[in-house]
């Protein structure tokens, strides 16, 4: 079953702790079913923990909830075949803040492995009207979502840390917004 937050709540793991998918995991449902940990419309610490979703299923999905990741590893999450997200999935005027940590070793499946465009929405995927904070910490692949809305739209900042791939939706019709202040991106992608 999903780990379905229903309050605001910090999840210290010591370092030693690990939320992770069990070996009778069902794969069936939905996007916020097909998660380890679903964060909907809460405000939820994750603290030196690691969320492992055993190459199953998304590692978490963040519905209009503040998710902030504080010396916390995301991994091993899948997408599932022809679909996209398989780390973090910020959507629905979410928040999503990286102190610390990682987000890496998530994989797309299916059409989204090198489509050249949804692949890089493996590891963080910030949603059309979601917001991010980067902070410090490692990303692999990030993904800022606009779906063509004008306002309000996703941001992104980013004032430290390091992310290997950023693809930015950006052009007339999509308007989502990444800004570098700090911190270091090996690559960055704009749609135009």
């Amino acid at each position: 079953t999903v780990l379905k937050i229903n309050k605001d709540i910090t999840i210290d793991g010591d370092s030693k702790y690990t939320i992770k998918t069990s070996d009778a995991f069902s794969t069936g449902g939905s996007a916020p079913d097909r998660t380890v940990l679903n964060v909907s419309n809460q405000t939820v610490t994750l603290k030196n923990v690691t969320v492992d979703a055993g190459k199953k299923v998304r590692a978490i999905y963040n519905n209009g909830g503040t998710l902030t990741l504080d010396n916390a590893t995301v991994t091993n999450g899948t997408s599932g075949a022809n679909n996209y997200v398989a780390g973090v999935y910020n959507t629905g005027y979410a928040n999503f803040i990286m102190k610390s940590g990682s987000v890496t070793g998530n994989v797309n499946e299916g059409t989204y492995v090198s489509d050249g465009y949804k692949q890089y929405g493996c590891d963080v995927w910030v949603g059309s009207q979601a917001n991010a904070s980067i902070e410090g910490g490692t990303i692999a692949n990030l993904f800022v979502n606009s779906n063509g809305f004008k306002e309000p739209t996703s941001e992104t900042i980013m004032t430290g840390g390091s992310v290997t791939n950023v693809f930015v939706e950006a052009d007339e019709n999509y308007v989502g917004k990444f800004v570098l202040t700090s911190g270091t991106v090996n690559k960055i992608y704009v749609a135009t």
